[in-house]
């Protein structure tokens, strides 16, 4: 009799199988890895929580937080009188003297001015232009822009320096990038690399229209960064 009991009450209680679970749509015991209910065919899916591309794209997303709030390249930094890096934006004072917020970036610089981005220090020095000679001749209607630059790494790592770092705009919206410009002063802008604390200065030949008013020296020193130094040449 009381074998009997003890198999009834097993019936009523079964003991948990761990490796089975119950389907959603009927309450039917199935396997957990079955992909549908034997009893009414309904699909038998993990949560999406227990799915792997799902804490895969939390992964992604969390590193994605981190990366943004960390802080990327900084903003160009013009250097003040004092030779301390100042902040490349402007302020204005109100009427009680004290310095108001002027929420305007400043984009463009002048010659002379020390600006930083990207772990260089960029100048530009002078400024000469030249309709040619008997083996330099522009197009009609053009001069040469040639233009002096000093670059100085002010990082702690070694850096990239190319000719092709600056381009060219002028007052009708071209961009363009160096010329073919033959000299005996040997003072062209190469390409190679700066350790910390060392700099370069050469010079960049563009051909532009003749008296241009407008033109700005640009100059992007990471291929991988939208930022750029603008420099009003006139």
């Amino acid at each position: 009799m009381a074998e009997e009991m003890n198999n009834t009450a097993m019936q009523q209680n079964p003991v948990p199988n761990k490796n089975m679970t119950a389907c959603k749509a009927c309450g039917a015991q199935i396997a957990k890895g079955a992909k549908a209910c034997p009893a009414c065919g309904a699909k038998n899916k993990k949560p999406i929580f227990k799915r792997v591309w799902f804490w895969a794209i939390i992964v992604v997303v969390l590193l994605g937080i981190v990366i943004g709030t960390s802080g990327g390249d900084s903003e160009p930094q013009k250097t003040g009188e004092n030779g301390n890096s100042v902040s490349a934006t402007t302020q204005k004072t109100g009427e009680n003297g004290n310095s108001v917020s002027a929420t305007t970036q400043k984009t463009e610089y002048k010659i002379g001015d020390i600006v930083e981005l990207n772990g260089a220090s960029v100048v530009v020095n002078r400024v000469e232009k030249s309709s040619g000679d008997s083996w330099n001749a522009p197009k009609n209607g053009h001069e040469y822009v040639i233009v002096e630059v000093t670059i100085k790494n002010i990082g702690s790592s070694t850096i990239s320096y190319n000719p092709f770092d600056f381009k060219m705009q002028n007052s009708q919206g071209n961009i363009t990038e160096q010329t073919w410009y033959s000299s005996d002063r040997n003072n062209d802008l190469s390409s190679g690399e700066l350790a910390p604390g060392g700099s370069v200065t050469g010079t960049i030949p563009f051909e532009e229209p003749i008296g241009d008013e407008g033109l700005v020296l640009i100059y992007e020193g990471n291929i991988w960064d939208s930022k750029q130094i603008r420099f009003v040449l006139n």
